[in-house]
C-alpha cells in the first residue's frame, strides 16, 4: 500500500508539462549559464519566445523534415527536455508550443544527444 506522500508525489509528477527544445551542442554552456532566453526564429518573423516541441515524437518528425532542413547540417544537436509547468505560453499548433518568459536552467530535466532518437 502507498503512503500519503508517495500519493501526492505521484500527483505532483502526473501535472508536470514537459516540452522539448533543439538546439546546437555548442549553445549549451551558454544555456547552462544563462537559461533559454526568448528570441524569434532567424529565418521567421514569428512570435518572441522559447520553441518548444509536445513531445519527443514530433521532434522526430520536425527534423527529418522541415527543421532539419532549415538546420546546419555540419554542427550537432541537443534536444534539452524541459519542465515547462506552470510557465507562460502560447500554441497555434498541437505539435509546439512557445514559452513566453526566459527558462531557468534548473527546469532541463534532460540533455538528449540527436544520434539517439534519429
Amino acid at each position: 500500500m502507498k503512503t500519503d506522500q508517495e500519493l501526492i508525489y505521484e500527483s505532483y509528477i502526473d501535472q508536470k508539462q514537459y516540452g522539448y527544445h533543439v538546439t546546437y551542442e555548442e549553445n549549451l554552456e551558454s544555456i547552462r549559464e544563462h537559461g533559454l532566453l526568448l528570441k524569434t526564429p532567424d529565418d521567421m518573423d514569428d512570435i518572441f519566445g522559447v520553441y518548444m516541441f509536445q513531445s519527443m515524437e514530433d521532434v522526430d518528425n520536425a527534423l527529418t523534415n522541415w527543421l532539419g532542413e532549415r538546420l546546419d547540417e555540419d554542427k550537432h544537436l541537443k534536444i534539452l527536455k524541459v519542465d515547462i509547468t506552470g510557465l507562460k505560453q502560447s500554441s497555434d499548433v498541437d505539435y509546439e508550443v512557445i514559452i513566453l518568459e526566459p527558462i531557468d536552467y534548473y527546469r532541463v530535466v534532460d540533455v538528449i544527444d540527436e544520434d539517439d532518437i534519429i
